[in-house]
């Protein structure tokens, strides 16, 4: 009695895993998923197809247009209180 009770059961188990086994497949191969997956795949292409000729550009108008003595000339901040408030530089000559 027990064991007919444990095989029904197994059973019902059984056909549960199925249904929702097929459940599954039918939403994975459904028309509306296909639609999406290929649509953000043709999006994930096209933004790294625009990504790949801004760094480029960007690299080459960065090595044309900043000349080589201004991008490794080394700049020193002073922080705190200086005690001579006067520019070193006279702007006003006369």
């Amino acid at each position: 009695m027990v064991a007919a009770l444990f095989r029904e059961m197994n059973e019902g188990s059984r056909d549960a895993m199925r249904q929702t086994g097929r459940f599954a497949l039918d939403v994975v191969s459904s028309r509306w998923v296909q639609r999406v997956v290929i649509g953000a795949t043709l999006l994930g292409i096209a933004g790294v197809l625009l990504y790949i000729p801004a760094v480029l550009g960007y690299v080459f108008f960065y090595y044309r247009y900043l000349p080589e003595l201004e991008a490794t000339v080394p700049v020193h901040l002073q922080y705190g209180y200086v005690g001579d408030h006067h520019s070193h530089l006279n702007m006003f000559d006369d």
